[in-house]
């Protein structure tokens, strides 16, 4: 297995740990006389980024894949994987570093950014670089 593609299978792991385990965004807490029920403190992408979501799954899992892909022999003229995997993981983290950085969902309602989010766009970006340097050893 060659570099990019441990970068890639890293990347794509910790893609998808990141997006079901962590939470992404902190929540306003309303006083407790507001409400019946205690409203939650945090929330995960899953439930906050609702297009965004598939992508970012199809991203880790094509990050994931790729080591695999490298091992079956494709024709001179399909076009490869890895570049395929590098603009998938590229609009990837484009819309990432917009979600998180730029304009959080529901911004009256969240009120911070946590951990989680960025590890996920480092990971997005992983995939990325990974899939990148295993399509330029192709050529």
């Amino acid at each position: 297995m060659r570099a990019g593609e441990r970068v890639c299978l890293a990347g794509g792991v910790a893609l998808l740990v990141l997006m079901f385990v962590t939470q992404w965004y902190g929540a306003v807490e309303l006083p407790r006389h507001a409400l019946t029920a205690a409203p939650p403190t945090a929330t995960g992408p899953w439930s906050q980024l609702r297009l965004l979501r598939w992508l970012m799954l199809i991203t880790a899992l094509a990050g994931i894949a790729l080591p695999g892909v490298g091992l079956v022999r494709r024709s001179r003229y399909a076009l490869p994987a890895g570049r395929v995997i590098m603009v998938l993981a590229v609009l990837t983290s484009l819309a990432l570093f917009y979600r998180v950085l730029i304009n959080p969902p529901s911004a009256a309602a969240i009120d911070d950014v946590k951990l989680g989010a960025y590890l996920a766009l480092l990971s997005a970006v992983a995939i990325a670089l990974g899939a990148a340097e295993t399509s330029t050893l192709r050529r």
